[in-house]
């Protein structure tokens, strides 16, 4: 285990996979003691095939057009702005597991530190679970695929924030109407 990025956010992998390793190796029992060094735990293995890489992110920063630089990112990003009918674990990702309440989101995630999070909405609106969404993060880049009811894309957020500072360095964001129609906006 360790962590992701200058950031240190802490990537962990199932706690049901961590608590039947556990349970496995302690014989089920709840007083024997477990040695750490026995505890295996099963992380992604293989790196992305399709991903934002940190010179994706500086592309996007010296475009001075907001619409070309996020049609740049769109192409090479694993959720891109049409579902490409790859799953994800075809481009390299992990499923990693997913909660048993309305709107839970499920997790994806890669050897290399990309994640993958969907949310089929209908669920707690202060969590966040309420809409469907779908988003990808790999170091400084975050992607947010907004849909509609009938599973429209219809927003698009990317933020690029700084790798040292965590400070937004650019934010774009797409729009689609009901007639497929994009418009463009840096934020």
């Amino acid at each position: 285990m360790g962590t992701n990025g200058i950031n240190g956010n802490f990537q962990s992998p199932d706690l049901e996979q961590i608590m039947a390793e556990i349970k496995k190796l302690s014989g089920g029992g709840d007083n024997k003691k477990v040695s750490s060094k026995k505890l295996q735990i099963k992380m992604p293995e293989s790196k992305a095939t399709q991903k934002i890489t940190k010179q994706d992110v500086e592309s996007a920063l010296n475009e001075p057009s907001c619409s070309k630089a996020m049609n740049n990112l769109l192409a090479k990003s694993p959720i891109g702005l049409e579902k490409s009918g790859k799953s994800y674990e075809d481009m390299g990702y992990t499923w990693l597991g997913t909660a048993y309440h309305k709107g839970a989101p499920t997790l994806f995630q890669s050897a290399d530190g990309g994640k993958i999070t969907t949310y089929p909405g209908g669920g707690n609106p202060e969590m966040g679970e309420d809409k469907q969404k779908i988003v990808y993060e790999n170091g400084n880049y975050k992607q947010e695929m907004f849909y509609d009811d009938k599973g429209n894309l219809r927003q698009c957020t990317i933020t690029i924030r700084n790798e040292f500072t965590g400070g937004v360095e650019r934010k774009m964001d797409m729009l689609i109407d009901e007639n497929g129609k994009k418009s463009f906006i840096n934020i």
